[in-house]
């Protein structure tokens, strides 16, 4: 037996993540890049007809949007004319069962003013498509602003009401 070496054949598994997750983890990935690149046809695909998705915020997609087109049309908005946005990266996703994390990081400029958020997309599943999606940015005010001219900005807006409220 001198110089055989011994051969064993090892499958790895984690017991914690089950087919379920892992279906999730693929589609909700692919939801990711389909919004970071903008395909209309590919976030479409990835819905159920009968998704719910819920937008926070002030901006003209705020509010509960009902079925796969109506959802669709109001996750991938364009930017205000003088709004520019220079990136656009998965930072994270995350998976546990039929529910999933996708967290999009953004860059760019309002007018010459450099701005960055991130947006999680908190996403529910029936195991094929995309049933629920739940979405928050980080900074709602830049997320809304990008999107709508008719949003202001929140510069300053904490030190006014704190200074409006010490006057009494």
């Amino acid at each position: 037996m001198s110089g055989d070496v011994a051969h064993i054949d090892v499958t790895a598994t984690r017991p914690d993540v089950d087919d379920t997750t892992e279906a999730t983890r693929e589609l909700a990935s692919e939801f990711a890049r389909a919004l970071t690149t903008g395909d209309r046809e590919s976030v479409g695909s990835l819905l159920a007809t009968s998704v719910a998705v819920l937008i926070s915020g002030r901006g003209p997609t705020a509010g509960r949007h009902d079925g796969s087109e109506e959802a669709r049309s109001a996750l991938l908005v364009d930017a205000r004319p003088d709004a520019v946005v220079d990136a656009v990266d998965v930072a994270e996703v995350l998976a546990d069962g039929r529910r999933a994390l996708v967290v999009i990081a953004q860059s760019g400029s309002i007018g010459s003013r450099p701005v960055t958020w991130e947006t999680a997309y908190h996403l529910q599943t029936d195991g094929e498509r995309i049933v629920g999606v739940t979405e928050y940015s980080g900074d709602q005010y830049v997320a809304d602003e990008v999107v709508s001219p008719h949003v202001v900005s929140n510069e300053g807006r904490w030190w006014r009401w704190r200074s409006r409220r010490a006057r009494g």
